[in-house]
């Protein structure tokens, strides 16, 4: 337990950057980077740790350790009021108990840990081992301190809304062929990108396009997004909502669109907007003037190239200047690779690529999730829905219900 509570209460103090990833500042300590306190339990607090003994739990079966964690939560249930993040440590003996095929072929102990903590109120930090014997802690405590932030309701950052009354929905299915059924995922986010709640609802009639990509008919499109449209207007009981951005992964087909149109009835602008991830386009970047060499940097991040009136490529994985990152030089993240655009086809709606674009590019930044880049490739709508899929497989899933996103974070 001393290890743990040591790296907790490091949070408090305060670690330079090992300089690796240009992007990251120093970390200067819980209280003066998000003006609150954070309050670590000592180990004589037996009310609100506890320990076990790591030998006893290694003679157990993965069966026995989940039942043991189980057990945790809903003791600390009972205790919710008397914390705001329960933390979960596993060292690295524990690692064989991550993907327990003993248990199902798709168990994820964090997953599974998550959902069932999520049911009953508690919002999980998990931390491992090697986070905590790691070469750069100054990254590590980055990353451990916004999500411990942001599980207690703080707001981390937001930009600008693009269009104030808007709300971004992502859309995705996921299989599980072990428990032989299909299942919708998806998530509400509000103007600014800063998400509001998500949803797994089986999909009793699911069809296909091709042999393995699924979509909802008509009737459950309307029911899926008809709750969702219910979750804004109870998280938000005064905004107004004037627009709404879809999007998925794979196109969507004729029954989705017309469900889809008549949950949002009411509300004239729509779009429904297909971001794929993987496309064989490539892109150069060439210097001006009479030699046009190819220079040594990627293309820009944001770049976009009209394909149709309804689609475009957008590169939101390319080469970023500005005086907070790397100075006057480029910054490449990954730093090598030519770049792969997004896809983007527009199959409803009426607004401009370059609108389409600007909030694909802001909805790429505000993965809460990640504290260790200074974007995603995909949008937040698209990158929770991944999570979200693997999640739904787990048997602690919660479906039909709606949840504060940073549960599942």
């Amino acid at each position: 337990m001393a290890t743990i509570l040591s790296h907790l209460n490091s949070l408090n103090s305060r670690k330079a950057t090992s300089g690796k990833d240009q992007f990251i500042l120093n970390y200067e300590g819980f209280e003066p980077v998000f003006k609150r306190t954070l309050l670590v339990p000592t180990s004589d607090n037996t009310d609100l740790c506890i320990g076990y003994n790591e030998n006893a739990i290694l003679s157990r079966s993965a069966h026995d350790f989940v039942a043991f964690l189980k057990r945790g939560i809903d003791y600390f249930a009972s205790r919710i009021t008397d914390f705001h993040v329960l933390i979960i440590y596993i060292p690295r003996n524990f690692s064989h108990f991550r993907e327990a095929k003993e248990i199902s072929v798709d168990f994820n102990l964090h997953d599974e840990i998550k959902l069932y903590a999520t049911d009953r109120g508690i919002k999980c930090q998990f931390i491992e081992e090697r986070s905590i014997n790691t070469y750069d802690p100054c990254k590590v405590l980055w990353g451990l301190s916004t999500s411990i932030y942001a599980k207690s309701s703080g707001v981390l950052w937001h930009p600008q809304a693009i269009h104030c009354g808007t709300a971004y929905v992502g859309i995705s299915y996921a299989q599980s062929d072990e428990k032989g059924i299909c299942i919708g995922c998806s998530q509400l986010f509000d103007s600014t990108g800063t998400g509001i709640k998500m949803i797994l609802r089986k999909i009793d009639n699911p069809h296909y396009w091709g042999k393995k990509n699924p979509f909802m008919g008509r009737d459950e499109a309307r029911s899926m997004m008809s709750q969702l449209r219910e979750q804004y207007y109870g998280s938000n009981p005064t905004a107004l909502l004037n627009r709404v951005v879809v999007h998925k992964t794979t196109p969507f087909m004729r029954e989705e669109i017309v469900g889809i149109t008549q949950a949002f009835e009411g509300i004239n602008d729509i779009e429904l907007v297909q971001i794929q991830a993987y496309c064989p386009w490539r892109a150069i970047k060439f210097g001006a003037g009479a030699s046009q060499t190819a220079e040594s940097f990627a293309v820009k991040r944001g770049m976009a190239i009209q394909l149709s009136s309804d689609s475009f490529l957008l590169w939101t994985h390319g080469c970023s200047i500005h005086p907070d990152i790397a100075g006057k030089f480029n910054y490449y993240k990954g730093g090598r690779g030519i770049p792969t655009p997004l896809f983007v086809k527009r199959y409803y709606g009426q607004a401009p690529s370059d609108t389409l674009a600007q909030e694909i590019l802001m909805l790429t930044k505000m993965n809460w999730n990640s504290g260790d880049s200074l974007y995603k490739v995909l949008p937040v709508t698209l990158d929770f829905a991944k999570v979200l899929a693997r999640m739904s497989k787990q048997n602690a899933a919660i479906y039909n219900k709606a949840y504060d996103f940073r549960y599942f974070m």
